[in-house]
């Protein structure tokens, strides 16, 4: 029993120094803060479009899974009705993201905020 606990202590500590060692191999310190504007209005700006990409990227997800429910449903009335409307909502999700993307940039234009959230 002594032996085992050795082992599994030794193997504890080595995973431990390993994933310490890949941990500061993956972080870069060189990555600006997103979020990193100086007043509230460019911080709210950037999460909202933070936001607004993420509900993009979940909606072409949606869209995607409704495809694939139709190409798979075999001519199952049920099944592609659900599938259709998969694609319907996903593609209205779609306008309405794109929508509040221009209201949202007119907003910040207007007021003058800078919060622009930049994929690299």
């Amino acid at each position: 029993m002594k032996r085992l606990i050795t082992r599994v202590g030794a193997g504890a500590t080595l995973a431990a120094t390993q994933a310490q060692v890949a941990f500061a191999k993956v972080t870069r310190p060189d990555i600006d803060n997103p979020v990193s504007g100086g007043s509230l209005g460019s911080i709210l700006a950037s999460v909202i479009n933070a936001l607004l990409l993420f509900a993009g990227a979940v909606a072409v997800l949606f869209l995607i899974i409704g495809g694939f429910r139709y190409v798979v449903s075999t001519g199952n009335e049920q099944q592609v009705d659900a599938a259709r409307k998969t694609i319907l909502y996903a593609v209205l999700g779609l306008i309405i993201i794109f929508i509040a993307f221009v209201l949202t940039r007119l907003i910040q234009d207007y007021l003058g905020f800078t919060g622009d959230f930049q994929v690299r």
